[in-house]
């Protein structure tokens, strides 16, 4: 199973460049619902996945689960704070 860097791009994510800003938003918000933790959540995985695999299409298996974990799609299944995925990167 590919890992969490075959989202942006199906010839990886330098493919993919840059994530536009409408495209950070976790999946779950609804057009004018409050935005909680776990699309803060979503937004930073986003960004560690872009940052993370800018130059290669694979991450380390420990990075990889973190921003897995981190762009699941039910919000219930991320990590549920910042302070929580921080841990874990640290």
């Amino acid at each position: 199973m590919p890992g969490c860097a075959a989202i942006d791009a199906p010839d990886g994510p330098a493919a993919a460049g840059p994530i536009p800003a409408g495209q950070l938003a976790g999946p779950e918000p609804l057009p004018g619902e409050p935005l909680g933790a776990a699309s803060d959540v979503y937004r930073l995985g986003r960004l560690l996945l872009q940052l993370l695999t800018a130059d290669t299409r694979t991450l380390p298996a420990d990075l990889d689960a973190i921003v897995t974990r981190a762009l699941r799609t039910e919000p219930e299944r991320r990590y549920p704070s910042v302070s929580a995925l921080r841990s874990d990167v640290q």
